[in-house]
């Protein structure tokens, strides 16, 4: 579940933002780092040539730099850029500690410390950087990436489930439309309908994709139908209707719940519905909002099936003595059959 950390390019023209002087330092004693995963790290060598130069350039500048702490962050930055291309993962971490822990607020050298401890697989440090880079997030939807990170590192490294459940919770609360799916995987997991209902219904109020939105709100319907919750079921298939996408696999799902629910008004509406696209067919083809399910369906004798569902509706509709309608639908299954 681990994600990679987001890139964020350097900024030298930017005034340096203020200290903090509360900002806890991340820097371990040197004891702490020769014990960071010791097998996974390149043993620190001769540099070559070039890189040698480089570093001695950068910490030139860096003896000239004065008290501007970004600038000295970003200088300190660029020395552990070099030793990580040569391998040197150990100098390479204590240069990006140095760059973090002179400016805590630029957050370059906290993703590339969460790339590194990744790579050499320090997982304790690994959940104290994924809490630094909550906490420093610029955004609610980079805060709740990093808690994610870190729910899922403390369920499947530290296997402290209630600690990722509440993680999670905070993760949501931060930005619900990041969170939502992971949200719903744990509810799902753990038998949790309301929570599950809570992230299907974010999901589909945040997804801008037509398809995407449709289908969760079908899920939704079902979801909700199982809960006993059936009118609050066909207002969110009545919703998704409103998509033009996956008509058919909503009306479908319309048709289901409304026969085991015996709902003969909802049950007429989805034949209808069906009966549209089945003539839609007729007239050269469906439109990419019915779905592959729906051209699957009436590829082939699309009038027939229109009138079928036409007459089955009328049935219905006649049920509940909305005998006008029923008259035109059964007036339209003719013309069409």
């Amino acid at each position: 579940m681990e994600r990679p950390p987001p890139t964020e390019a350097p900024s030298e023209s930017s005034s340096p933002p203020p200290r903090l002087s509360d900002a806890p330092s991340l820097a371990p004693s040197p004891r702490t780092y020769h014990s960071l995963a010791p097998h996974a790290l390149t043993p620190e060598g001769t540099l070559e040539a070039d890189a040698a130069s480089a570093i001695a350039d950068l910490e030139a500048e860096l003896q000239a730099s004065g008290d501007d702490a970004r600038r000295r962050a970003i200088l300190q930055w660029e020395i552990a850029r070099v030793h990580e291309s040569e391998g040197q993962l150990g100098n390479a971490v204590r240069a990006h500690l140095a760059a973090f822990n002179l400016d805590p607020t630029y957050r370059v050298p906290l993703h590339a410390l969460v790339r590194i401890m990744s790579r050499i697989r320090s997982f304790k440090n690994l959940a104290r950087l994924y809490r630094e880079q909550a906490k420093r997030a610029e955004n609610p939807a980079d805060r709740a990436a990093a808690l994610l990170d870190l729910a899922a590192h403390l369920e499947d490294r530290d296997g402290d489930v209630e600690a990722a459940r509440e993680t999670l919770q905070e993760a949501f609360a931060a930005d619900p439309r990041t969170s939502a799916l992971s949200l719903e995987r744990v509810a799902r997991r753990d038998g949790d309908p309301a929570e599950t209902l809570r992230a299907l219904r974010t999901r589909a109020e945040t997804t801008a994709h037509p398809v995407l939105r449709a289908l969760l709100l079908s899920e939704l319907a079902e979801a909700r139908a199982a809960e006993g919750e059936i009118d609050a079921a066909f207002l969110a298939l009545d919703e998704a209707l409103t998509t033009p996408a996956a008509r058919f696999r909503v009306l479908e799902t319309m048709e289901r719940l409304a026969r085991s629910h015996d709902r003969r008004a909802e049950l007429a509406r989805a034949l209808e519905g069906q009966a549209e696209l089945a003539l839609e067919a007729t007239r050269g083809g469906l439109t990419d909002g019915s779905g592959a399910f729906g051209q699957e369906h009436f590829g082939r004798a699309s009038a027939a099936r229109a009138a079928a569902r036409l007459r089955e509706a009328a049935r219905h509709r006649a049920t509940v003595d909305d005998l006008d309608a029923a008259a035109a639908l059964l007036a339209r299954a003719r013309d069409v059959a």
